[in-house]
């Protein structure tokens, strides 16, 4: 870090900070974004700590060289996958900042507010949403024995699930650009314009929300109970600083009906929030109401679709 910020005044280095090309979109993060994924769904080695830290060691070169070479913003803004992600979360932020004041709002208001969507952000939305859902999938018994079924051609269980992880995102994709054609044929516009796939995009993230916090919420109430004991021995090294090393974790810190109410709450309200700023898109969109409305019966669709989908995920025994 201080060679990126410094290393031209101090150690002589001069950095050779190039632009990416605007064609690249955010393909860069889309691809490091999949990486992550598989790594943490299909890659089977994330509770090994050498592995964990050679990929950290592998991200933190590589983010270090992007920022670099392409300079810090540029990476960061368009190459670097949590960057992206965390940007598109902070629309849903509860503050804003105008004129160099900072304002209260409602969450999700800041998904008014942004422009139309490339095509490389569709994909790392679809991406986002596809991943999160197969990360479901993949453990339901259903699931286990169709891919099991299919060993017999001779395929390895990490391809086996590196092709479905892959075939999902491609459904999930192609589904959205036809749900977008469809759009524009129900709302009956005649004049000849770009078809809305970047418009809507940003009305699916809090179903993609709603589904992270559904699906991570019992791990991170059991996990986040381990940095009682890391306090006290960060090293493992016998210590016990605080007298909380040998605190263990309580497995039913949450009762398991309340854990399904939350599950469900969370992607039922994130479906809603979705429905609503859709309606709102639509409605600058198109002309007049009655417009609007009707463009929004295959959105509609789609959207209780993938909420069903993802209420039928959480509800199917795991293996």
């Amino acid at each position: 870090i201080i060679v990126l910020q410094y290393g031209e005044r101090i150690f002589g280095v001069k950095k050779n900070v190039q632009s990416l090309p605007t064609h690249f979109g955010v393909w860069i993060a889309v691809l490091l974004l999949f990486v992550y994924r598989w790594v943490e769904n299909i890659f089977g080695h994330v509770d090994h700590p050498r592995s964990i830290a050679f990929l950290v060691c592998a991200y933190l070169l590589l983010s270090l060289g992007g920022m670099w070479f392409f300079g810090k913003r540029n990476w960061l803004e368009r190459a670097d996958p949590f960057h992206v992600f965390f940007k598109f979360l902070s629309f849903f932020a509860i503050f804003e900042s105008r004129d160099e004041k900072i304002f209260l709002r409602f969450p999700g208001v800041g998904l008014l507010n942004v422009r139309t969507a490339t095509i490389s952000e569709i994909a790392f939305v679809m991406l986002m949403l596809s991943t999160i859902a197969y990360d479901g999938l993949k453990e339901t018994l259903h699931w286990q024995s169709l891919l099991h079924s299919f060993v017999w051609i001779g395929f390895t269980p990490k391809t086996l699930y590196t092709l479905s992880m892959v075939l999902l995102t491609f459904f999930f994709t192609g589904i959205y650009f036809v749900v977008g054609v469809l759009v524009e044929l129900f709302s009956g516009r005649e004049e000849k314009v770009p078809m809305p796939f970047g418009e809507f995009l940003f009305s699916f993230l809090p179903i993609a929300v709603g589904y992270e916090l559904a699906h991570y919420i019992s791990l991170f109430l059991t996990e986040a109970q381990r940095i009682i004991p890391l306090m006290s021995d960060p090293l493992g090294f016998g210590w016990n600083i605080f007298g909380t090393a040998y605190n263990r974790v309580n497995l039913d810190i949450i009762n398991a009906d309340i854990l399904w109410r939350s599950q469900v709450l969370f992607i039922v309200i994130g479906h809603i929030f979705s429905v609503y700023i859709a309606h709102i898109i639509a409605l600058r969109l198109y002309k007049n109401h009655k417009m609007a409305l009707a463009s929004q019966i295959p959105m509609l669709v789609l959207m209780v679709g993938y909420t069903i989908f993802s209420l039928w995920i959480i509800a199917q025994p795991t293996g």
